[in-house]
């Protein structure tokens, strides 16, 4: 038998050291990778809760105290910001240097989004052993938080498209008669900084005079131009450039959705009353286009509900009549429409629903695709004539369309907020507008989870 020398001792106790550091590895993964799991969780949970504490007090009115708030619940749920075991932070996304060593993705740049971002140190113990004394967790919320109260801060007319395309502007008041705005502003979302008629707001000639009174002015994110005429004398408003932009596309929970009247199968009604009264009556439902082929009389009646319409609204003759009270007309995406909008002639008299979810919106015209927050189609045209019989009462909401509107010298045509693209407010008629917040659609206060 061979003797083992003396060198040959200890081997199985190498052996069994390197062994026990590859359990110990083992058990700190399982055991520490736990730990590490369990806090995340929490720190999510604590993240959630704080984010949404945070929209709750801003929902109620609280621009001052919001961020204690949610930083005390976080506090509350162990995260406690003492920079030792985690750090807090809690900002609006609309913060321009936020320290958070992530930021809000697609939420970035906007003030009705607040984020809550945690990052936590949890100490190992079997994974010590292999040099890991410490691991981190990071986790984030982002809430979406509205407080309700007028759609697009109370102002009569406002233009969403973002970027300046150079001459002539965004938002353009031309024409020979006068533009009067009463009870709202105008507000520019172009950051346009083209000089002269080249500027996001732009007065086109001397022929239009422009009164914004009783409640707000002109207000663009970009350059405002009134002076063509070597003196400002046809413009009665106050202007404010530099202002926080508005974000777009719009959010898809800052616009109405389609109505139930849409869906499959739920057609209109029309009954032509020719023989006695040559009037068309129509009921709430899906149409092809508004009034209906099938409505054979001059005057068409709309009675109260929802309008869903897959190809456009168009009046053009001027014999025509389409009157409705409480309405909502939902013009659905049409990728073949250039102009969906089409009102030239005739007279219109419509109003907006009183109550109900669609409450205030007159119109709304569904933008079609949105890709990753991108609009990739492309902007509609779309023309109101107004005419001296016309009444167009709510909320004109159309974020996709180059709007036209030309005057039509009814002082009362227009108790209508409008929401659109590009807007040119033109004619040679007078054009006037009157904000009232009761006959609009406004913001309910809305809080949500986003991410």
């Amino acid at each position: 038998m061979k003797q083992r020398s003396f060198s040959e001792r200890g081997q199985a106790l190498i052996i069994f050291a390197l062994a026990a550091i590859g359990i110990f590895a083992i058990v700190g993964l399982a055991i520490d990778g736990s730990a590490k799991f369990s806090d995340r969780r929490h720190a999510q949970n604590a993240a959630d809760t704080a984010a949404m504490a945070g929209a709750l007090e801003l929902a109620r009115g609280d621009t001052v105290n919001w961020d204690s708030t949610a930083r005390d619940i976080a506090g509350e749920n162990g995260y406690d910001g003492n920079l030792v075991t985690n750090q807090v932070w809690v900002y609006k996304c609309n913060d321009i240097a936020p320290t958070s060593p992530v930021d809000c993705g697609p939420y970035n740049g906007y003030s009705s989004y607040i984020q809550v971002v945690i990052a936590s140190h949890v100490d190992t113990y079997f994974a010590n052993v292999i040099g890991i004394e410490q691991t981190q967790n990071t986790v984030q919320a982002v809430t979406y938080t509205d407080e309700g109260g007028p759609l697009y801060g109370g102002d009569a007319i406002i233009q969403l498209n973002p970027t300046g395309s150079g001459c002539p502007g965004e938002f353009i008041v031309a024409g020979s008669g006068t533009v009067t705005i009463d009870g709202g502003g105008l507000f520019v979302n172009s950051n346009n900084t083209g000089a002269g008629a080249c500027a996001a707001f732009t007065q086109g000639g001397c022929q239009t005079t422009l009164n914004v009174i009783n409640g707000g002015g002109i207000t663009a994110v970009g350059q405002i131009y009134t002076d063509p005429c070597n003196g400002n004398d046809m413009i009665n408003s106050t202007e404010t450039e530099g202002a926080e932009p508005y974000p777009f596309p719009p959010p898809p929970e800052e616009v109405p959705l389609a109505p139930p009247e849409c869906g499959a199968g739920v057609y209109g009604y029309v009954q032509n009353n020719f023989p006695t009264t040559g009037v068309s009556t129509i009921w709430p439902g899906k149409y092809d286009s508004l009034p209906p082929a099938a409505a054979t009389e001059k005057t068409v009646i709309m009675k109260p509900g929802n309008y869903c319409v897959f190809d456009l609204v168009k009046v053009t003759n001027a014999t025509d009549l389409l009157q409705g009270s409480d309405v909502f007309i939902y013009i659905r995406y049409n990728s073949a429409k250039v102009a969906p909008l089409s009102l030239q002639g005739g007279t219109i008299v419509i109003d907006a629903p009183n109550d109900g979810d669609y409450k205030g919106y007159l119109m709304y015209i569904d933008p079609g695709p949105i890709v990753s927050g991108s609009y990739t189609g492309s902007p509609k045209n779309c023309t109101i004539n107004g005419g001296s019989d016309d009444a167009f009462i709510g909320t004109i909401y159309a974020p996709y369309c180059e709007m036209t509107i030309n005057g039509g010298g009814n002082p009362d045509g227009f108790h209508a907020q409008l929401i659109a693209y590009e807007v040119t407010l033109s004619g040679n008629n007078d054009l006037t507008f009157i904000y009232n917040g009761s006959d609009t659609a406004e913001n309910k206060a809305r809080l949500g989870l986003m991410r």
